[in-house]
């Protein structure tokens, strides 16, 4: 049996409006092809260590402006989730820590072939 071309999306999100722009046409594809919606949203380690190199805030300050960002990217998961779970699609969710790019693609070879 093979799969349907979109069976499967994974949604990296970013916590701004384009992120909720962006989730919104995930579901709705996913809804239309009858796909699994994996959304991952990712706090930026690499980042925040960069920053604190540089002198740009103390290490207090980065560990709140962590918390924040850990915080962001659960609540712009959860939003997906809600959006998802409304029109009756299988999702699933996770925040992921890291440098953005190789932990969206672990998490693309971990869910396979995806859309």
């Amino acid at each position: 049996m093979t799969a349907a071309p979109l069976d499967k999306i994974l949604l990296y999100i970013e916590p701004n409006e384009r992120g909720l722009e962006s989730a919104r046409y995930a579901v709705a594809l996913a809804r239309r092809y009858a796909g699994d919606l994996h959304v991952v949203s990712v706090v930026n380690e690499q980042a925040l260590e960069d920053l604190l190199r540089a002198r740009i805030f103390l290490k207090e300050e980065g560990i709140d402006l962590q918390r924040d960002l850990e915080e962001d990217g659960k609540r712009y998961l959860a939003f997906v989730e809600k959006l998802a779970r409304e029109k009756d699609l299988h999702v699933s969710t996770e925040l992921l820590r890291g440098v953005v790019h190789r932990e969206v693609v672990a998490k693309a070879k971990e869910v396979g072939p995806v859309c």
